[in-house]
């Protein structure tokens, strides 16, 4: 889920001058939608975070943005259990076949996150 990192946002908000709301209309988010963002309430869509970002004037999404994962128990579990037989693999991968496994990791990511689409 992707979520803004609340402090960030109102700092540079604040720098503005304009009270949160005021910034709000001036620039085109309707005040229960920025508020929910800056509560915490609601996540933001990728196309809302980058027209968020161009009227912050801020050009790395990561610095007013994160993802944030949630797992259910059973899930949680999966993943140790992944994690440790990865952890058991890794050392005896070539330094090439690492580089191959990460590469994949981030293009999976990257699609996932609609950046590959």
């Amino acid at each position: 889920m992707l979520k803004v990192k609340r402090e960030k946002v109102r700092e540079l908000i604040g720098k503005t001058g304009l009270s949160v709301r005021a910034w709000g209309l001036a620039n085109g988010f309707a005040q229960p939608t920025l508020s929910s963002w800056l509560n915490g309430t609601r996540n933001i869509k990728k196309q809302q975070l980058a027209k968020l970002a161009d009227a912050l004037c801020v050009d790395d999404l990561s610095e007013i943005s994160f993802v944030e994962f949630h797992l259910d128990e059973s899930r949680a579990r999966n993943l140790d259990s992944e994690i440790e037989e990865i952890t058991g693999l890794w050392p005896r991968l070539t330094d090439d076949q690492r580089s191959a496994v990460m590469q994949t990791v981030r293009a999976m990511a990257n699609v996932r996150s609609g950046e590959g689409k």
